[in-house]
């Protein structure tokens, strides 16, 4: 009975540091209209359009991302990403499942300068290309204000040694 009670406690003390951790992703939460944008020279160009939903799920011990942008009439992305707290590992986690490609990968994220950042560096499943080059990527999710949020999607192919743009994102409230 004592060692119940001893694991119980665990498991709610767990929780309850993800429920406050969980504050860090709650400016994410809401509807959006989404632009999507690649570098070009020193700057972006709009790609796309389109929407997206970030809400609370399990007791709001994780959130989910869901997104849909068309790049024109033959491309788009559409994603399901889940962001949380490994209360095992205290770590800051993203499961990101991808449609078009058919990818599923895991993320370690941490906070900084008020962003969340992840990397899938460690997941030991880079993205291949059709010419065998492996690709990692970096997402950084920040805060514009209290109508638009931003993520700035990088990709490198040294693990991580340089990073290069390759999307951003920018979400506005209201859809």
């Amino acid at each position: 009975m004592r060692m119940f009670i001893t694991l119980l406690a665990f498991v709610m003390a767990g929780a309850a540091l993800g429920q406050d951790r969980m504050e860090a992703f709650q400016f994410l939460v809401g509807e959006y209209t989404v632009q999507g944008m690649q570098p070009e020279g020193d700057g972006w160009v709009m790609m796309g359009e389109g929407v997206a939903s970030v809400y609370p799920i399990l007791g709001n011990t994780f959130l989910r991302e869901e997104l849909h942008i068309a790049f024109g009439e033959e491309s788009s992305l559409t994603m399901d990403n889940t962001f949380g707290i490994d209360s095992r590992h205290q770590e800051i986690r993203m499961m990101a499942i991808d449609e078009e490609y058919g990818n599923m990968d895991f993320y370690k994220g941490e906070i900084q300068e008020g962003a969340l950042v992840f990397t899938n560096l460690h997941s030991d499943t880079p993205f291949e290309t059709a010419s065998g080059q492996k690709l990692s990527y970096r997402l950084t999710y920040r805060k514009l204000s209290d109508q638009q949020n931003e993520s700035l999607v990088e990709v490198t192919t040294d693990r991580g040694a340089t990073w290069q743009p390759y999307l951003k994102l920018v979400f506005t409230r209201g859809n």
